[in-house]
């Protein structure tokens, strides 16, 4: 990437995640814990019928267990809270989207004004991604490489 290629209006769907972990109302907590931990992620969207209906986080599921959901012994995870909590109480419904031709600028902005740090992509209704900070950082990091080197090049 140099620095003519930096486009403010580049679309969303480039930076996004595309192969998606997905959970429903079916599963318990124990499942998203262990996916959550399994795949290293902070956010996992719930879908129904193959639609986005709700994002379930690592900070939502620590504001239902009195103790560590993600300690290391997954036998100390309480069975009980499979039973006391569903999916349907601790999700985020209907989260704040973003459409795949958003821009990237789009994206980051929302990111400034919220207390979140990932967006489903939607196109219509069917989720086709997912965006983060994360993703947003390293594209902007990516940029200023490129500025850098290209300016490192003239001299």
């Amino acid at each position: 990437m140099d620095i003519k290629s930096i486009n403010p209006i580049e679309p969303v769907s480039t930076i996004m995640t595309r192969k998606l972990v997905t959970v429903s109302r079916k599963n318990r907590f124990s499942d998203i814990r262990k996916m959550l931990m399994e795949n290293n992620f902070s956010h996992l969207p719930v879908l129904e019928n193959n639609q986005l209906i709700g994002l379930v986080s690592t900070s939502d599921m620590l504001r239902y267990y009195a103790e560590d959901p993600f300690n290391e012994d997954p036998d100390q995870l309480s069975s009980s809270y499979n039973e006391l909590f569903s999916i349907d109480q601790v999700m985020q419904d209907n989260p704040m989207t973003i459409s795949p031709t958003d821009s990237i600028k789009t994206a980051a902005e929302i990111f400034c004004e919220v207390d979140f740090h990932s967006l489903p992509v939607v196109e219509g209704k069917t989720l086709v991604g997912m965006v983060t900070s994360t993703d947003i950082i390293r594209y902007f990091l990516k940029c200023c490489d490129s500025v850098f080197n290209s300016n490192s090049d003239k001299e």
